[in-house]
């Protein structure tokens, strides 16, 4: 009887632990994590004192040393409006900053744009003893997929990256020659243990500053309506791209409809390079995307390698908004993170964020060009069939970017099968006893 009930408690306080567990999202964000706290979660942020630019011998980075002071403490560093990172309060090199604002931030000339972070190492001594890193400590054994971009954002002169596995060199090259140049770092299925590190380095030679963009999962299925941007199909997988007849709130998003024409067959969109969706022959409404590495500046809009952008219909047809639907492959808790950018004038833009016909986000963007209206839920349980539309309403017709990515929370499976465990051999002991 002690046993039985000794097994019972057990079990119970396992499945109390399972309850009050909280689900960490999927997906780790090189700049969306950034906050001026270190280590910050899983994050930390550096600088590495033997850095060699020839990546030998990879246990240098072993001297990893976390910047201690925050930019507000430092009058060059704060009076840039960036929030970031140094050695100590007297020191601007080596430096991690970020660009928090809803606006482009111009300083020593260099550009940050919304939500972009930048490493910049030390300027001056010896050039293989110093470099700028972001750590990342894994917090579970599992296999993680990691996709990172280095791009350089200062001068013209190549940087050197690199990216390390504890001392194991994943990457080393350089960013490449002039301004906005860029060298990525991709790997589906990396396996690591428990407090296992992740390196990610501008090093040395010629420090420039460089930004750093991209993001650790760990395995589970990542949705990113950018990335997953396909101009030839539409529907693509679980992203469909269209637009919404109807007024809002509520009834525009059961007027979803997809695109049926191609940007590149329209003879207005198609010579300026971007890829996209259009209804029949029509400019507006539209989805366009920039699947060039170069920026393309059409309509005075500017995108970026990567953009999305959301057109609205303009003038009379004000009840066309633009809008990206994303439909639940399976029932379970996704994490949702996204931003909607204007990338048109400076007049503000309506936008929604719809799970079926419930409002997760009604904002806008503000202005001026730049601002952003941003939605993040680390936690929403949907049902498969489940729909979650991202809309820019007709508004005033402005080209709204859309940043979004959706990720799987993960279970504590672990707690479960051992509750499950000490269930089932309860039962079995009282099989046992009654027979």
């Amino acid at each position: 009887m002690k046993i039985f009930g000794r097994l019972v408690i057990l079990a119970v306080t396992a499945a109390c632990c399972v309850f009050a567990s909280t689900s960490q999202a999927a997906t780790w964000s090189a700049a969306g994590d950034f906050d001026v706290v270190t280590p910050n979660g899983d994050w930390s942020y550096g600088y590495h004192k033997l850095m060699l630019p020839d990546g030998t011998p990879p246990a240098t980075v072993d001297a990893f040393t976390p910047m201690t002071s925050p930019s507000a403490a430092n009058a060059v560093l704060d009076g840039s409006g960036l929030v970031g990172w140094s050695p100590n309060a007297g020191a601007t090199d080596p430096n991690i900053m970020y660009n928090n604002t809803g606006s482009i931030i111009n300083s020593w000339g260099l550009e940050w744009t919304p939500g972009e972070l930048t490493l910049g190492p030390h300027f001056s001594g010896a050039p293989s003893t110093k470099g700028t890193g972001v750590r990342w400590t894994a917090p579970t054994a599992s296999d993680y997929a990691i996709d990172m971009t280095f791009t350089l954002n200062q001068g013209a002169i190549p940087q050197p990256v690199k990216v390390y596995h504890n001392g194991t060199l994943l990457l080393d090259s350089d960013t490449g020659t002039g301004l906005g140049s860029s060298v990525n770092y991709s790997n589906p299925t990396l396996s690591v243990a428990a407090g296992d590190t992740i390196d990610l380095i501008a090093a040395g030679t010629p420090f420039e500053n460089t930004s750093l963009a991209g993001t650790i999962s760990d395995g589970s299925t990542i949705w990113d309506v950018a990335d997953d941007f396909s101009g030839d199909n539409n529907p693509n997988g679980d992203w469909a791209y269209g637009y919404h007849a109807g007024s809002l709130p509520g009834p525009a998003v059961y007027g979803f409809q997809p695109f049926n024409g191609l940007a590149a067959d329209h003879p207005v969109i198609a010579p300026t390079g971007l890829i996209g969706l259009t209804v029949d022959s029509t400019t507006d409404p539209n989805i366009l995307y920039n699947a060039t590495d170069a920026d393309i500046v059409s309509w005075g809009i500017t995108w970026e390698p990567g953009d999305l952008t959301l057109g609205p219909h303009p003038g009379a047809s004000a009840s066309v908004g633009t809008g990206v639907r994303w439909t639940a492959p399976a029932d379970g808790d996704y994490s949702i993170d996204a931003s909607f950018i204007l990338a048109q004038l400076d007049d503000s833009q309506p936008v929604h964020i719809y799970h079926n016909d419930v409002p997760l986000l009604t904002s806008e963007t503000g202005g001026p060009n730049g601002s952003s209206a941003d939605y993040s839920n680390p936690s929403l349980s949907v049902t498969a069939g489940d729909t979650i539309d991202f809309i820019v309403e007709a508004g005033l017709g402005r080209t709204v970017e859309l940043e979004a990515t959706i990720s799987e929370v993960p279970e504590p499976s672990t707690i479960v099968l051992v509750v499950l465990g000490v269930l089932c051999l309860v039962g079995r002991m009282r099989r046992g006893k009654r027979s």
